[in-house]
């Protein structure tokens, strides 16, 4: 096995649980599901911003100069 870096991925490589390493398989799936969380994460929180703004556009800022409606 390679030498594991500084990272989350290389830490859970090593790490052990019950006395005994994680297998290549868990390892691989426990990064394979952060990456999925990262993917479902991402648009879900832009989702919800976009949402807010849309809902009270009070909070979007106004240019320089401008009026708020009324």
């Amino acid at each position: 096995m390679a030498t594991p870096r500084n990272d989350l991925i290389g830490i859970t490589a090593v790490s052990e649980v019950g006395g005994s390493r994680l297998s290549i398989s868990q390892v691989a799936v426990n990064a394979l599901s952060l990456l999925a969380a990262r993917v479902e994460t991402t648009p879900g929180v832009l989702a919800s911003i976009v949402a807010t703004l849309l809902k009270r556009p009070v909070h979007v800022p106004l240019p320089v100069g401008s009026q708020p409606p009324v």
